[in-house]
C-alpha cells in the first residue's frame, strides 16, 4: 500500500466505484486522537496529499485538521479561533 508506517484506523480496504460513478465517500468520524495521528504523520512525511491518500482521507479534511492544530498551538492567523474556543462558542449559542 504504502511506505508510511500503518495507523491503528487506516483502512486496509479501498471501495472501487466503477460500476456506478460517481461513488460518494462515506461520512465519517474521526477522534481527536485519530486527526492528532494523522496530522503528526504529515509533519513527520511533509506531504498533505501522500499522508490523505494512503490514510484514505480528503486532502481538504487534512489540511483543515494542520490548520487547526496549528492554531491551537499558537502558530496560526492572528484572531483564528482554537478548538477550544469554538466548542465554547457553540454550547454558549445553544
Amino acid at each position: 500500500m504504502s511506505d508510511l508506517p500503518p495507523v491503528w484506523w487506516t483502512a486496509t480496504e479501498r471501495r472501487s466505484c466503477l460500476e456506478e460513478p460517481p461513488c460518494p465517500r462515506e461520512n465519517r468520524q474521526f477522534t481527536d486522537k485519530q486527526q492528532a495521528q494523522a496530522v503528526q504523520l504529515v509533519r513527520d512525511v511533509g506531504s498533505i496529499s501522500r499522508v490523505a491518500k494512503d490514510l484514505d482521507l480528503t486532502e481538504s479534511a487534512l489540511r483543515n485538521w494542520v490548520r487547526q492544530a496549528d492554531i491551537d498551538a499558537g502558530s496560526g492567523p492572528e484572531g483564528a479561533l482554537t478548538t477550544e474556543e469554538k466548542e465554547e462558542l457553540r454550547r454558549l449559542r445553544r
